[in-house]
């Protein structure tokens, strides 16, 4: 959730619940859920959807359904297989502040606060696609030939095998990073923070899906 009041119901009992810009909610597959605008403001938010389902071409009309269905006469599973919430905060210090939004197979969300100049060393994802929207600041990427910087409510994705790497472009940025599917993410992100030398660095990044470029 970005801007305004978002409210989501879930569950068999169609369960609602109005939630603030900043939090995030998740569904997962046979989790009856909805979403409504029940203020009198606007609101803006990020729709995911992995893997797709076809919900892209379904939106540019080129398809006239994607994986959605209505409600089984069961009523699905139970409302507290979704999550919703600010995640897990993973560090929080005056140069960098990482919360673990969201981390399952198919998708996993980070929103990282930066104010440090420094940028992963560049590499390739062999079987996921990595991706950001930018929140406050401005991040400099670069990635293959290509360098750009993108400011707020901006959206990179950087395809399997696409040598990358990123960075505050000028003071603090705030940005989601999204990974897709997870390839253990979370996890990799807890033992990246946890490390204390090079060598347990490179052993967190050996056992994710990241190769140096």
């Amino acid at each position: 959730m970005l801007e305004g009041e978002f409210t989501v119901l879930v569950g068999p009992d169609r369960t609602e619940t109005a939630i603030r810009p900043g939090t995030l909610a998740l569904a997962p597959p046979l989790v009856v859920h909805g979403f409504r605008n029940a203020s009198d403001g606007e609101m803006r938010y990020l729709n995911f959807h992995a893997p797709g389902g076809g919900f892209a071409p379904y939106l540019r009309g080129e398809q006239p359904r994607f994986d959605s269905f209505d409600p089984p006469e069961d009523g699905g599973r139970p409302a507290a297989e979704a999550y919703l919430g600010t995640g897990e905060v993973l560090t929080d210090g005056p140069e960098l502040r990482v919360a673990l939004l969201c981390d399952v197979e198919q998708i996993a969300i980070v929103e990282v606060r930066s104010a440090g100049g420094g940028a992963p060393p560049p590499h390739i994802h062999e079987r996921h696609t990595e991706s950001f929207y930018v929140l406050e600041g401005e991040l400099a990427f670069t990635a293959g030939s290509e360098e750009l910087v993108a400011g707020p409510g901006a959206w990179v994705q950087v395809s399997q095998g696409v040598a990358h790497t990123f960075r505050p472009a000028a003071g603090e940025a705030r940005f989601l990073n999204v990974h897709s599917p997870s390839c253990g993410f979370g996890d990799f992100t807890r033992k990246l923070i946890e490390a204390r030398d090079d060598d347990q660095r490179a052993a967190a990044r050996a056992a994710f899906d990241q190769k140096p470029a």
